[in-house]
């Protein structure tokens, strides 16, 4: 049980991999290192992530693709993946300030990061939970208007979440 609980876990975080293991213990160690993975550059990826599944969930309900709706699921583990190493790197410069002069980033900018990175993967949670419910219902039945509407509702938040993706990014301070 102790094993399974261990692959589970090591399945949500990047970097972390058994270098060890016998009978009665398990060693793990943390392999990524800021440097090589800065929040700056993950927080990039989850935008771009979280975009398009959102974008794709509301298209597994328009054209009622449970094949897509598999694929808006599976992506929700790499969306928390990212989202824990983020708020893993915080708590680190929260411990070591000293760390983020390695990176080019301040303690503001890295709650910032933290704090959508966050959001980020709360609305991909409700992805994943819209793309689950394709699955269910094995195919929506929905009248022509609420398909419609639905079909606007999910043009326009993606707008939203790409606007506020492309000024986060462009912005001189985060």
């Amino acid at each position: 049980e102790v094993r399974r609980a261990v692959e589970k876990s090591k399945e949500l975080l990047i970097g972390i991999e058994v270098i060890e293991e016998s009978s009665n213990e398990i060693i793990l160690q943390d392999l990524s290192k800021i440097e090589e993975l800065p929040m700056q550059k993950m927080i990039s990826r989850l935008l771009f992530m979280g975009e398009s599944m959102v974008r794709d969930a509301g298209k597994s309900i328009m054209e009622n693709d449970n094949l897509l709706a598999r694929d808006v699921i599976g992506r929700d583990l790499q969306i928390d993946r990212i989202y824990h190493l983020i708020a893993k790197q915080f708590y680190l410069a929260l411990k070591s300030p000293d760390i983020l002069s390695h990176i080019d980033l301040d303690i503001l900018k890295a709650f910032n990061i933290s704090t959508i990175a966050k959001n980020v993967e709360w609305i991909c949670d409700h992805a994943e939970k819209i793309a689950s419910l394709v699955i269910e219902e094995n195919g929506l039945i929905m009248e022509k208007d609420i398909k419609e509407k639905i079909n606007e509702l999910f043009s326009e938040t993606v707008q939203i979440f790409s606007d506020a993706s492309r000024a986060y990014m462009k912005g001189d301070d985060y």
